[in-house]
């Protein structure tokens, strides 16, 4: 019997990630002690526009031949990413039928351009928990582990990879352009809430067929 799922802290989590969070709530522990890996979810999201499918990425402090945990990566101080995403988000779902309920607690999640990663990763990640009215996680692991053989832990850590693996999981749902685009998976949980609402975003949640994770 699964008693736990271990996850990374993602940027405005993948539909497929909160679907794990919504059908193991209280299970799940975020990895807290990994390195740092480029281009995976773990500073980035994409959400639905006009023009398709948009990548928001934070944009990460390195330290040049020297890898760095997870926990200690902090955004560019020199770059002005969130009033960027915060504009992107509002231009894209403005006309959509629920945003305007969340922007006013939305916002203050892009207030600052300098974030601790983790941490703000996790916070997005509250947003939407609390959206929806579940109980976001609060444990973090307290080694690193590559391979986990306990049949009570669920690994679902590859979640992370940017490579998406998950689009056949995904059904079709309204989205703001399809009337001029086919659907478009792979977005951020971001979208399938402000097109329909915390009501349906948690019902299609529940009954999204995550066995083929297992």
């Amino acid at each position: 019997m699964i008693q736990n799922v271990l996850l990374h802290p993602t940027y405005f989590s993948s539909i497929v990630q909160l679907a794990v969070n919504v059908q193991f709530e209280g299970k799940v522990i975020w990895e807290a002690c990994d390195t740092f890996q480029k281009q995976t979810y773990r500073n980035r999201t994409f959400i639905v526009t006009d023009k398709g499918k948009l990548l928001l990425s934070i944009p990460i402090k390195h330290n040049p031949g020297k890898r760095q945990f997870t926990r200690e990566v902090v955004s560019d101080p020199g770059e002005r990413w969130n009033d960027l995403h915060w504009k992107s988000i509002v231009t894209a779902y403005r006309s959509s039928p629920f945003f305007e309920f969340y922007e006013n607690d939305l916002q203050p999640l892009f207030s600052s351009g300098s974030v601790e990663l983790i941490k703000h990763t996790i916070k997005t990640h509250e947003f939407l928990c609390h959206s929806l009215g579940i109980s976001p996680p609060i444990k973090t692991s307290s080694s690193y582990q590559k391979v986990y053989n306990d049949s009570e832990i669920l690994d679902l850590r590859s979640l992370v990879n940017a490579k998406d693996l998950t689009p056949t999981i995904i059904r079709p749902y309204p989205q703001v352009f399809d009337t001029i685009q086919p659907f478009i998976s792979g977005a951020s949980v971001l979208d399938l809430l402000f097109n329909t609402g915390p009501k349906e975003t948690k019902a299609y949640l529940k009954q999204l067929d995550l066995s083929s994770l297992f």
